[in-house]
């Protein structure tokens, strides 16, 4: 069982978390999010997803009571700056996670440790009209899960798995909703160099990698980002473009 008294008492923000919603179980913290009318900053928090949910509608899988599921709620993100939100979630929860693994990310949304996967980020947003009404944003961690299904064993592993501790929920969530709001408050007031720091998280850096577009596979060079969030690659003649958007696979992942 989780115990809000812990993570409120670790708990540092202005707003975010804040308001804390508690779940056993749910079908998606994200789809709870998007469809409840919820103050900003709040965190949806499950201790099981039975429909969680990752990028282009894949299935997260979800094991109760052992690892991070929680959504926030951001209402004042312009679109053009969801991927840089996108990447600055990134760089935050890898800056909670390397007290305890060596963390880096996969362009755009995977949290990398040992070179297999051990969270992910979705963004997902709400429109009214042409009106941009409601931004959430989904994490999920592997914490203290130490067996995965067949299909995930060969990329995917966990705090514990490399740690060899079990590790407080409570305290690891509340680490992390303190560092979100120190990161988007950075963002948002153009404190922080987005590409400058990409050095400092890549898994890919200057690697060959394979990237899925429109469901074709292109090989690359990884060369960093721009300031918008945007993947700069390199193919084979040298010549250089940057991606919005696309998947980056394991194949090249050492």
């Amino acid at each position: 069982m989780f115990d809000k008294n812990l993570y409120f008492a670790t708990l540092n923000t202005q707003k975010l978390g804040r308001n804390f919603l508690y779940f056993q179980s749910i079908d998606s913290t994200n789809t709870y999010a998007i469809e409840n009318k919820l103050p900003y900053g709040s965190i949806v928090f499950a201790d099981m997803q039975i429909k969680g949910k990752g990028r282009s509608n894949r299935k997260w899988s979800s094991i109760s009571d052992q690892n991070i599921y929680f959504s926030c709620v951001l209402g004042d993100i312009k679109p053009e700056n969801l991927l840089q939100l996108n990447i600055i979630i990134g760089y935050a929860v890898c800056d909670v996670l390397r007290k305890y693994a060596d963390c880096y990310l996969k362009w755009p949304n995977d949290i990398m440790v040992n070179n297999k996967k051990a969270g992910g980020i979705l963004i997902e947003t709400k429109f009214s009209g042409n009106h941009l009404e409601k931004v959430i944003f989904g994490i999920g961690i592997n914490v203290n899960n130490t067996h995965f299904e067949d299909v995930l064993k060969d990329i995917a592993t966990s705090l514990k798995i490399v740690s060899g501790k079990d590790l407080s929920r409570e305290i690891l969530l509340a680490e992390l909703v303190n560092e979100l709001e120190i990161k988007i408050e950075q963002l948002k007031n153009n404190f922080i160099d987005l590409k400058k720091l990409w050095a400092f998280y890549s898994c890919c850096l200057n690697k060959e990698i394979s990237v899925t577009v429109d469901n074709k596979k292109n090989i690359f060079i990884e060369k960093g980002i721009n300031d918008y969030g945007g993947l700069i690659v390199s193919d084979k003649s040298g010549i250089e473009r940057v991606l919005y958007s696309g998947d980056i696979g394991y194949d090249f992942c050492s």
